[in-house]
């Protein structure tokens, strides 16, 4: 999902500088990217450790008594935006999956199997597969234009 979501944004790019007209990704894709391409940091341990000793994050203060009823009080959900924020997190990777695919099925016959199959890891390998040579393709025409210029 990520090499996909790297493989998308270097053809975006490359687009761009080569002046291409379709040169940006859809807000829909966007939205469903990959929690590390939008900027999250990675969740291990020692990053957050390493974090905060740079100064880039603030330690948490350890646990006190009060602390769980503040927590509480502080987050009150509707029963709804529990059931969105689980049924989200489930779906986040389907929709981008879908997103990525839509953006490179062409023939009728594509679209039909994308809107069929129903696992999600093999949407993104063909849609890696498919997105692969038009990036080498773009990166030697970059290199061309760059020999040119």
């Amino acid at each position: 999902e990520v090499l996909l979501w790297e493989c998308l944004l270097e053809i975006s790019k490359l687009e761009k500088k080569l002046g291409k007209s379709l040169s940006s990704l859809p807000k829909s894709l966007i939205e469903v990217a990959p929690s590390r391409a939008q900027g999250v940091p990675n969740g291990t341990r020692a990053e957050k450790e390493k974090n905060i000793w740079l100064g880039r994050t603030e330690a948490k203060k350890p646990p006190t008594v009060n602390s769980k009823q503040n927590d509480s009080s502080s987050k009150q959900m509707s029963p709804y935006q529990v059931i969105g924020e689980n049924s989200y997190k489930y779906q986040r990777q389907e929709l981008f999956s879908f997103a990525a695919a839509s953006l490179v099925a062409e023939s009728v016959n594509e679209r039909l199997a994308l809107l069929t199959s129903r696992n999600t890891r093999a949407k993104l390998e063909w849609t890696l597969a498919s997105a692969e040579p038009y990036l080498e393709q773009l990166r030697t025409e970059f290199g061309i234009y760059n020999a040119l210029k």
